[in-house]
């Protein structure tokens, strides 16, 4: 094992276009243990990291191995929600299966009209908007519980994610059908 160290100056040097308490994190997660070099860096290791997200390490040694691609588990999934809300969202969802069950909705077209980037989200008042035009009175609470657990923040600011919100919504649609048969 050879150790490949860099000092932390040249490192900060480096990716200075980074702010400076992500730089100090990164500094401080790949420190040297070494005694005598803690103010240095596992260059290679964090190297490594970065480079595993795009490709496989020692890819062109064996070219016809299997990738898999990359996946952030998406953020929505991490949200929790207390015991209360939890019930009141689980109700709103059954309540709002119905309601697209019922009339036989397709829900993306209503969403995507507001999200401009394409990207899967939208802003909390054009969700509210969208739940006006379709005839889906929450009431604050219900609103807060859909807000709280399809919140994903993206360029500094909290979106809804209407993407997961539609999965959601026809998975406890079949759900509902399934109990029916």
């Amino acid at each position: 094992f050879f150790l490949f160290c860099v000092v932390v100056f040249r490192f900060k040097q480096w990716y200075q276009r980074r702010v400076r308490d992500e730089i100090d994190l990164l500094a401080k997660e790949y420190q040297s243990d070494v005694i005598g070099k803690e103010d240095c860096i596992y260059y290679h290791q964090f190297n490594d990291e970065i480079e595993s997200i795009f490709s496989v390490k020692g890819l062109e040694k064996s070219p016809t191995a299997q990738v898999v691609q990359y996946k952030i588990t998406p953020e929505y999934l991490k949200n929790t929600l207390s015991t209360p809300l939890q019930k009141v969202y689980c109700s709103v969802m059954k309540h709002l299966a119905q309601f697209v069950k019922t009339r036989r909705m397709v829900l993306y077209p209503m969403f995507e009209d507001y999200d401009r980037c394409r990207n899967g989200t939208v802003t909390y008042s054009q969700f509210r908007r969208v739940l006006c035009i379709l005839c889906w009175m929450t009431d604050e609470l219900e609103f807060h519980a859909l807000q709280e657990q399809y919140k994903v923040r993206i360029g500094g600011m909290n979106v809804f994610n209407y993407l997961a919100f539609c999965e959601d919504i026809n998975e406890t649609v079949k759900q509902i059908q399934d109990n029916l048969e």
